[in-house]
C-alpha cells in the first residue's frame, strides 16, 4: 500500500532532522575548549545529549511529526490510525535512544566527578556503538518485513508512520 510506503521518506526526514542537530555539534566544537568553565561544559553536554531526544519526543507528541517528517510528508499515528501518538507512545518510540543516552550521561557525570582514570570511555563508546548497530539492524529488518512498514520502535509504541496526503 502506498500509504505505508515511507521507508525512503523516513530516511530523508532523519537526514533533515540530523542537519538541525549538526548545528549543535558545530557549536559545541567551535565554542567548547580547555578554557571553558567546567560547569558550562556539563550543562552544554546535557543539552547536547538530551536536545535531540526532547525534540523528537515532544514534536511527535504534539504534532505527530518532526520538522524532517513535516518536510517529507509523513506523520506518526497511533496504531488505530485515527490520532497522533501521545507522550507515552512518543517516549516509547525513542526508548532505543533514551536508555543508552541516560546511561551515557550517568557514566559521564560519574567520571567527571570521580575521575575513574585512564580512558574507560573508549570501552563505553565501543559497547554503545555495537548496541546502536544492532538496534539499527533490528529497526530496518522489522520495517522491511511487514506490510505497514512498522519499525521495531513502532511495535513497542503501538504506532505507525503513514504518508500525510493519504
Amino acid at each position: 500500500m502506498k500509504r505505508y510506503d515511507t521507508f525512503w521518506l523516513r530516511i530523508g526526514a532523519c537526514f533533515l532532522d540530523g542537519l538541525i542537530f549538526g548545528i549543535l555539534n558545530w557549536l559545541q566544537e567551535t565554542f567548547q575548549n580547555e578554557y571553558t568553565p567546567h560547569w558550562i561544559t556539563i550543562v552544554w553536554s546535557l543539552v547536547h545529549s538530551l536536545g535531540p531526544i526532547a525534540y523528537s519526543v515532544l514534536m511527535h507528541a504534539r504534532f505527530g511529526q518532526t520538522l524532517g517528517k513535516m518536510a517529507m510528508g509523513v506523520v506518526v499515528l497511533d496504531i488505530s490510525e485515527t490520532k497522533i501518538v501521545n507522550l507515552r507512545q512518543s517516549c516509547l518510540r525513542d526508548i532505543g535512544l533514551i536508555i543508552p543516552e541516560l546511561i551515557g550521561i550517568i557514566y559521564w557525570l560519574a567520571n567527571s566527578i570521580f575521575k575513574f582514570g585512564g580512558d574507560p570511555s573508549q570501552i563505553f563508546l565501543g559497547v554503545f556503538g555495537l548496541t546502536s548497530l544492532i538496534w539499527m539492524l533490528l529497526e530496518v529488518t522489522t520495517m522491511l518485513t511487514n506490510s505497514k512498514r512498522r519499525a521495531f520502535h513502532d511495535w513497542i509504541a503501538g504506532s505507525v508512520v503513514v504518508r500525510k496526503d493519504d
